[in-house]
């Protein structure tokens, strides 16, 4: 008797514990950090990353991210316009903020300040972006779209 209520006991312990777990990987819309999707424009919306007329070219832009250059940064085509956008996912520090420098040309430079939370929760955790600031100035994800419009004035 004493052993079916070990074998008992033991199973709801391992029930309880690899179970809880399994809900997590279960689980289809897990939380993760989103990609920023960016995109430089000018007044009127028009793109001004062009391979062809510029003014800007895209192999020019590089970024740099708090004084460092490795983060992801990619260079993303569209297809039914063949506008040129940017998806980048910057740096996460203790501090919540990051200052990216986009360096456009050898002339011609912008800043983007990042500020973020680190959210943790059961089954993930994740950063989110709370401000997003285009030299100085607050911005916000156009809708639909959801990418990030930084117009050059």
């Amino acid at each position: 008797m004493k052993s079916i209520f070990e074998s008992i006991l033991i199973s709801i312990i391992c029930i309880t514990v690899f179970g809880s777990c399994s809900k997590c990987r279960e689980t289809l819309d897990q939380r993760t950090t989103e990609f920023l999707t960016v995109r430089i424009v000018d007044s009127s919306g028009i793109n001004l990353v062009n391979e062809k007329s510029g003014p800007y070219y895209p192999d020019s832009i590089k970024v740099m991210a708090n004084g460092n250059p490795d983060l992801y940064f990619k260079r993303i085509q569209e297809q039914e316009n063949n506008n040129i956008k940017f998806q980048l996912l910057p740096p996460f520090s203790n501090e919540e903020e990051t200052l990216l420098l986009l360096y456009l040309n050898n002339i011609d430079s912008d800043t983007l300040l990042i500020n973020y939370s680190y959210r943790r929760q059961k089954c993930e955790s994740y950063y989110q972006y709370t401000r997003l600031r285009y030299n100085g100035r607050d911005i916000a994800k156009t809708v639909p779209s959801n990418v990030l419009e930084l117009v050059k004035k």
